[in-house]
């Protein structure tokens, strides 16, 4: 006889989700590290960061003294704070739905 399917993961399956997630996420931060001295390069030679000469605000990590001026800093704190307002609304929106619906 076959096990019936159920559409709800146990928590074995939540647990493997987390480790494989996770292992996939170290992996990834650990390749941009690779990459970074690339990827530095490519963000000078099309304007998002500015170059050491140049006296950055902030440095970029291993950069070379590559970073931000003040407007790329200004629009880069915007863009943060943005994103986590979008966040929250939606997180906020998520909640609000699941005790309507129980």
């Amino acid at each position: 006889m076959s096990m019936p399917r159920t559409t709800h993961n146990s928590d074995d399956d939540e647990f493997l989700l987390f480790i494989v997630g996770a292992i996939a996420l170290m992996t990834l931060l650990g390749s941009a590290g690779l990459f970074w001295s690339k990827i530095v390069v490519w963000m000078v030679a099309h304007h998002i960061v500015v170059p050491g000469a140049s006296h950055p605000m902030v440095a970029l990590p291993g950069g070379g003294g590559v970073g931000l001026d003040g407007p790329r800093l200004g629009l880069f704190v915007g863009v943060l704070i943005a994103l986590i307002a979008w966040a929250g609304s939606a997180s906020r929106r998520a909640i609000a739905s699941r005790r309507a619906v129980g």
